[in-house]
């Protein structure tokens, strides 16, 4: 099931496809084979309005809607104004029954809105399964306002969530219940208005087994039975929600974000965000990356010892090298650099294999900050245009990013920080005018993402050119960049993933899972971003404890493989003391694994190192046409422009990649767009041609105006 077009303030295009004329705006260099499809080809394409996540939606905007979502109405509920448009209120003797198969779900999510306007006492909200029977859960109320999420398993064991007043003060409240069985027990979650309260654990395994969800209802008297309450926007998914997805929905179902694609004139200079893509020195780029700050062992994260390690040539001789061999393109700062272009310079190389920077700008956000307050918006504004003017005319920068999750960590007012955020945007694009690097924010993941609440839509954010998002999703991502795609018409990079290597229930490492868990993850990123950087070029010693050992400290975590993340085990590279010299570093797996994914080039399915007939066979077996997205990782490598498509556009530059003597086979659903391979002859003898003419027509001027007459 897709997200409605019609939900959101502004469902405006996240940006159109390139004419002839934008080409030439975005510097690229066409021969007349581009030219010629320049001129005709206009990729108009409408992200957001493809999403796959959740598996089930009923706006409940009506009966008609009930009916049209496979729901079968019992007793006489009314429909009324709801979050989202309508809702409907359940009267204490009527509900809702959904039949599917997917309802028998081991692990799942429920998401809905709920208002309580009755003085009734008790009464069931929604249930899967018979809520009071082994394999059920669901939702109800009692004690007048408080809200119960149970989960009963196969041998009836059970577990609550109560939230004492969750229905108080007859508003609505956006709820998701989260149950997840592993191996020996279920884990259960309830988020409240997008935020995390409690969890449950119950021995044993659930599986709802009447392919039924009820809604208005939930098992028998005396505890549950039909409830009397208002409810919008339901919806279902066959996968925990992660944190980042819950406040997702909870935006999207209330429609409050407002998506519209950036008015500013693309930059002059050599960095250019159009649409949703990023482009470098005229080309399409994808960012391939890695965070980098390799701290040495013994020492904590100071701006001094910053200042002297990305100083250090034994440390830039230790590592350039190896970035290089890895194939970064991106390395990604967390803070300001010294006042030295010596890191900078050996990261561009003179244009040889350049490798650029994520620019960070650190914003403080300790306890009793403020960032409304107007002397530490000035002063922080000053720093950053002092920043933005010392390294702005370096070829290594990338783009500038502001704080580092903040939204996590600052204390006050969230709309004081995107405001201050957006602020900082500004003033860099004032700093650096029509040539201007991008802007972005590095974000917690999609927490308090893309809220006009805050004001982190795209509105309010209008000179942010684009997000980074620090984004831990486990193995699979589900269904994050199908929300974010609904919510921001703005380009994403990630600028942080990945898993730890060391696994707690074995106290030793685990490179099998930092390794497939980590390339799976670039895989999924690769094809619905503009890319990213991994946490982290190498292990940080000083996160958790004395930065002399390494410890194990760090928290528990769903989204690592043995369910903790250690901190100072996320390189890509471990680090070992050397006394005398800077700390020794040694490639894991996964740097080898993702050096090889990198290297993976455009056009060249196969990964042999060429693009041939075999490749062309893939490009149009993956052609989607204008739009067509979003794509795998089989078919990524046929869009060769970034544009989450394979169109006729990639298959011109699909093209100029080919590394056969003979051109491809003409491809078919390009007629009248390109060229048949057969034409070539003749267009390239007609302008041959009119070169010819214009000569002989331009000759007799040039004699007659230096030939004296007779």
């Amino acid at each position: 099931m897709s997200f409605p077009t019609s939900i959101g303030y502004n469902q405006a295009t996240g940006g159109l496809g390139r004419s002839g004329v934008q080409s030439q705006m975005l510097g690229v260099k066409h021969n007349a084979f581009v030219a010629i499809l320049g001129l005709v080809v206009v990729a108009q394409v409408a992200l957001g309005s493809a999403a796959a996540c959740p598996v089930f939606r009923d706006s409940l905007n009506g009966a008609q809607s009930v009916a049209d979502s496979g729901g079968v109405i019992f007793g006489s509920p009314d429909f009324v104004v709801g979050v989202n448009m309508d809702a409907v209120e359940f009267d204490g003797a009527s509900h809702i029954r959904y039949a599917d198969d997917a309802f028998d779900a081991t692990r799942g999510t429920v998401s809905l809105w709920i208002a309580k306007t009755s003085a009734s006492t008790f009464g069931g909200i929604l249930q899967l399964g018979s809520l009071g029977s082994p394999n059920s859960l669901g939702l109800f109320y009692n004690n007048g306002s408080d809200l119960f999420f149970e989960v009963r398993t196969a041998s009836n064991d059970v577990a609550l969530i109560t939230v004492p007043d969750a229905l108080a003060g007859g508003g609505f409240v956006h709820v998701v219940a989260t149950w997840d069985s592993r191996g020996a027990e279920v884990v259960g979650k309830l988020f409240i208005d997008g935020r995390y309260k409690d969890y449950l654990i119950a021995p044993g395994t659930v599986s709802p087994e009447t392919g039924t969800l009820e809604l208005g209802t939930a098992g028998t008297y005396p505890w549950y039975g039909d409830g009397a309450v208002i409810v919008d926007e339901l919806a279902f998914s066959s996968h925990p929600f992660l944190d980042s997805e819950v406040y997702a929905e909870y935006v999207y179902s209330s429609n409050r974000f407002d998506r519209w694609p950036s008015d500013r004139p693309a930059s002059q200079g050599p960095v250019r965000v159009v649409g949703k893509t990023l482009w470098v020195q005229g080309q399409p780029f994808q960012v391939k990356g890695v965070g980098y700050q390799p701290v040495p062992v013994g020492q904590d994260v100071s701006s001094a010892n910053l200042d002297a390690l990305y100083t250090d040539p034994c440390i830039l001789a230790r590592d350039l090298p190896l970035l290089r061999e890895l194939g970064v393109n991106t390395v990604r700062f967390w803070s300001e650099l010294p006042d030295s272009d010596l890191l900078l310079d050996a990261m561009y190389h003179d244009g040889v294999d350049p490798i650029y920077g994520i620019m960070g700008f650190w914003v403080p956000s300790y306890p009793g900050v403020d960032y409304s307050d107007p002397v530490f918006a000035d002063d922080l504004e000053q720093a950053f245009r002092a920043y933005v003017a010392r390294f702005k005319d370096h070829p290594a920068v990338l783009a500038w990013g502001i704080g580092n999750e903040n939204n996590l960590s600052y204390d006050g007012d969230l709309a004081d920080w995107y405001a201050l955020a957006n602020r900082l945007a500004a003033a860099a694009h004032d700093v650096e005018g029509a040539t201007y690097h991008p802007t972005m924010i590095i974000n917690g993941g999609m927490l308090d993402f893309a809220d006009v609440a805050v004001g982190s839509d795209d509105v309010s954010l209008a000179d942010v050119d684009l997000w980074g998002h620090n984004a831990y999703f486990g193995f699979q991502n589900h269904c994050y960049f199908d929300y974010y795609e609904a919510l921001t018409a703005k380009p994403l990079i990630l600028t942080e993933f990945g898993v730890d290597a060391y696994d707690m229930n074995s106290g030793d490492v685990d490179l099998v899972s930092h390794e497939t868990w980590l390339i799976n993850q670039w895989r999924q990123a690769r094809v619905r971003t503009v890319g990213g950087t991994v946490m982290a070029y190498s292990d940080e010693w000083w996160k958790a404890g004395d930065p002399s050992t390494h410890d194990d400290g760090g928290y528990i975590s769903d989204q690592q493989p043995d369910g903790y993340s250690n901190e100072e085990w996320w390189g890509l590279v471990s680090v070992q003391s050397v006394p005398g010299s800077c700390d020794q570093v040694t490639p894991r797996p996964a740097f080898y694994a993702l050096r090889d994914d990198f290297a993976r080039a455009a056009g060249d399915f196969d990964g042999d190192g060429d693009v041939d007939a075999n490749d062309r066979v893939a490009f149009e077996s993956c052609f989607t046409g204008a739009g067509g997205g979003p794509l795998d990782y089989v078919c990524d490598p046929g869009d060769l422009d970034r544009d989450r498509d394979v169109d006729c556009a990639d298959f011109v530059r699909f093209t100029e990649a080919w590394t056969e003597s003979t051109p491809p086979d003409y491809l078919a659903a390009c007629a009248g767009v390109i060229p048949a391979a057969s034409t070539w002859g003749l267009v390239v003898m007609m302008l041959l041609l009119l070169v010819a003419a214009a000569l002989v027509l331009h000759r007799p001027y040039r004699w007659s105006s230096t030939h004296s007459p007779e």
